[in-house]
């Protein structure tokens, strides 16, 4: 045993060694240090400094103008079931349904504990019956899930509400814990008509009258996302209690679709909390936020009422995923803008221009060769019919179905009266195909000289006599290296 206290750092590195040590041996330690610190204040209490300090006089912790809140007091009464302080509140004026800060009343309190006689005071003074706590439990759910008959009589003779339903949709005599309860909460229920529809429409009637109640903000234009003072609005209401048609009216109004109470809640978070299948995919499908996180940094699947939740949310989640994924590999549609400006012409460079333009040139230069060929098959038709008056008219089937039957003197005749046709080749093209284009004129011009001759056009001179000199012969197109790329005209 020393003769003095240790000090702190002696104290903390002798802690380090003591946390080592079996228990038995570390609670024989703590005694032993008990000891020494009582002997050491025994031996301080006698000292002159003692005394000096122990004079003194102590500040007043309690003031006597502190007071407490009314209901803090009524409440705190009706927990110890001191019947006579509670009649003395309420003699004060104290109101008998001040609440707590989840909703209880006094009433709610004595349902709990069983208190009769101070139930019976309270509901003597104006006590609300029928109140309701933040899970909208009343009196009655309260003495039936405690399984309290004598409470659940005296609450039914001042008129509670044998079909009031709860937050989770309990009505009282679904939730009653002992037979007798159930069979007293039965009876009464035979007793003032409850039968099976009145029963649903009772479930129903806090969905659709909050449904018209919305319906009504909505044909005002009122503001859908306005919050109490703890931040709650009618989407976390709807949500937490399941109401599908309300929360979907509220979405398709243009509602907030995640706001934050105080704590930091989203309506997500209520509805996974409380278990509302419906109420999470239609918030899904809306676009909530699966992620959010409350002032506590809980998500809405870490506050899910139980697994069947937690895998919906999950799914939810890789739904979601997989559209954002969709979407983004879509190509975007290109937009234009309504003006003018923004259907304006396409617009090409000087080279693209230059290239079409010797396009045009050449198509242009084939269609006018075309027409000189076929101005030159005119001539063949004489040549033609020629030969066929020579062979006396015994054409081949072939010749015949590629050149004209007409005879060589009416097609003569038509031409005689017909002005020539001159090519100017002061502008001609470049030909392409040159060499092919010679041969086929050499070819040409040969047939026209054997058909000519003296000898092989025999009795037509007249004939002969239209293909003379005055007539001009057809000039060709040739290649000028100085107007390649200009256009040929018709004189």
């Amino acid at each position: 045993m020393g003769d003095r206290l240790l000090e702190h750092e002696e104290l903390l590195r002798e802690l380090a060694a003591v946390q080592d040590w079996p228990l038995p041996k570390r609670m024989k330690w703590a005694k032993r240090r008990r000891k020494e610190q009582f002997r050491h204040w025994k031996r301080w209490i006698e000292t002159d400094e003692a005394q000096s300090k122990c004079a003194r006089p102590r500040k007043n912790s309690n003031p006597p103008d502190l007071k407490f809140a009314s209901e803090i007091v009524l409440l705190e009464a009706s927990a110890r079931n001191d019947v006579d302080e509670v009649i003395a509140f309420l003699d004060e004026g104290v109101d008998p349904n001040l609440t707590n800060i989840d909703g209880l009343t006094a009433l709610h309190q004595c349902c709990i504990d069983n208190c009769v006689d101070l139930a019976t005071v309270l509901l003597e003074h104006g006590a609300n019956v029928n109140a309701r706590d933040i899970e909208m439990w009343t009196p009655l759910h309260a003495a039936s899930r405690c399984g309290h008959l004598v409470l659940v009589r005296l609450l039914l003779e001042h008129g509670a509400d044998l079909v009031a339903v709860n937050s989770d949709g309990q009505m009282p005599y679904e939730i009653a814990e002992t037979s007798a309860v159930l069979l007293e909460l039965q009876e009464a229920m035979e007793k003032n008509g409850f039968d099976d529809g009145a029963i649903e429409d009772a479930r129903n009637s806090g969905p659709l009258q909050m449904l018209s109640d919305v319906k009504e903000l909505c044909d005002r234009g009122e503001p859908l996302s306005l919050a109490d003072a703890h931040g709650v609005t009618l989407l976390h209401i709807a949500a937490s209690n399941g109401y599908t048609q309300v929360v979907e009216c509220l979405l398709t109004n243009e509602a907030a679709i995640d706001p934050r109470d105080r704590d930091g809640w989203t309506p997500l978070h209520g509805a996974a909390c409380w278990g509302q299948y419906e109420v999470i995919e239609l918030l899904a499908e809306y676009g909530a936020d699966l992620d959010a996180v409350t002032g506590t940094d809980e998500t809405p699947t870490m506050l899910a009422s139980d697994q069947n939740i937690t895998l919906l949310l999950h799914d939810l989640k890789t739904r979601q995923l997989e559209r954002s994924a969709r979407n983004k590999s879509r190509p975007r549609s290109r937009t234009f803008s309504s003006s003018s400006r923004g259907h304006s012409v396409k617009r090409d460079s000087v080279n693209k221009k230059s290239h079409f333009s010797k396009r045009d040139i050449a198509e242009e230069g084939k269609q006018f060769k075309a027409d000189a060929d076929s101005t030159t098959g005119d001539v063949d038709d004489v040549v033609i019919g020629s030969l066929d008056d020579e062979n006396g008219g015994n054409a081949s089937e072939s010749e015949q179905s590629v050149f004209s039957t007409d005879s060589a003197e009416k097609k003569a005749l038509r031409r005689s009266k017909s002005p020539p046709i001159l090519i100017k080749t002061s502008d001609p093209i470049q030909e392409e195909t040159e060499g092919e284009n010679n041969g086929s004129m050499a070819q040409r011009d040969n047939v026209v000289q054997a058909a000519l001759a003296p000898s092989t056009l025999e009795g037509q001179d007249s004939k002969a006599e239209l293909v003379s000199k005055e007539t001009p012969p057809l000039r060709r197109r040739h290649r000028s290296e100085n107007t390649s790329g200009k256009c040929c005209t018709i004189l």
